[in-house]
């Protein structure tokens, strides 16, 4: 899908891609994000990439999740501010 939409950026007139990721993809492995930037950044085309943080966190899927059914949350932020949106 990456490719096909960015073979036809040029004919159609885009002048920006926007990618939504995840803060640091490189920290968490996760290649596909990490290549999808890439495709992004050498598309030829203006780009942003925005690697929100915890932007529309659930809580209830991935490593959350067994906190969450054990009634229980606990995220080390320590002193740091850490924006969420919901």
């Amino acid at each position: 899908m990456t490719v096909l939409v960015l073979g036809c950026t040029g004919s159609t007139g885009v002048e920006r891609l926007v990618l939504l990721s995840t803060m640091h993809p490189e920290e968490i492995g996760d290649e596909r994000l990490l290549a999808a930037e890439r495709t992004v950044r050498d598309s030829g085309t203006g780009w942003t990439v925005v690697r929100a943080h915890w932007f529309n966190q659930n809580f209830d899927e991935g490593f959350f999740r067994p906190a969450i059914l054990a009634g229980e949350l606990v995220v080390p932020l320590a002193d740091s501010r850490q924006p969420r949106r919901h």
